[in-house]
């Protein structure tokens, strides 16, 4: 922790004046970068050809932390490098299902666009599109509607979307309209 701490402080110390591009220790990569926000960071690692994909301990991706933190510009440059956006945590959550969660349209058009599963399901069996219901994100329910998410689609106990909407009236209109259309 100690040599940590010190890195830290020698590097805010020395970037301003270029002398230091990133600490690339074990302690600073991609993916920490990508949660912390820093997208000149990002940008860096990327241009010294730093996989996209590489995970921290719980098997998230920068992808995720971007999706996560509704940083289209980070997300924009990992897809751009190669990043892969089914890839899922330990959990068996894809970058997507943090976009739906958040309630990040841009995000998840961007990675609706680059192809990502929109009936992907996590260990439980559950979908962005349920996770959305659930969270109450009345305009992630519909954009995933609309990239063909499957309603009915059911998690490991047997609820779909409309059953994870219970009590969250905007939700379940919009899955209502999508089930008369």
């Amino acid at each position: 922790m100690r040599r940590f701490i010190l890195l830290a402080t020698l590097a805010a110390l020395l970037a301003p004046s270029g002398a230091l591009a990133i600490d690339t220790s074990a302690y600073y990569n991609l993916v920490v970068a990508a949660r912390q926000d820093n997208t000149q960071d990002v940008r860096t690692f990327l241009a010294q050809n730093v996989n996209p994909n590489i995970t921290d301990s719980s098997g998230r991706t920068a992808l995720s932390y971007a999706a996560a933190s509704n940083n289209a510009e980070i997300a924009q440059m990992l897809l751009d490098a190669g990043a892969t956006p089914d890839l899922r945590d330990n959990g068996g959550n894809a970058p997507l299902y943090y976009a739906a969660v958040g309630g990040h349209l841009e995000l998840l058009q961007l990675l609706i666009k680059a192809h990502a599963s929109v009936d992907s399901q996590n260990r439980q069996g559950v979908t962005p599109l349920m996770a959305a219901a659930d969270a109450g994100q009345a305009r992630s329910v519909r954009a995933l509607l609309a990239a063909g998410a499957d309603p009915r689609k059911q998690d490991f106990t047997g609820r779909d979307a409309l059953s994870w909407a219970v009590g969250r009236p905007a939700v379940l209109s919009v899955l209502r309209e999508a089930q008369h259309r």
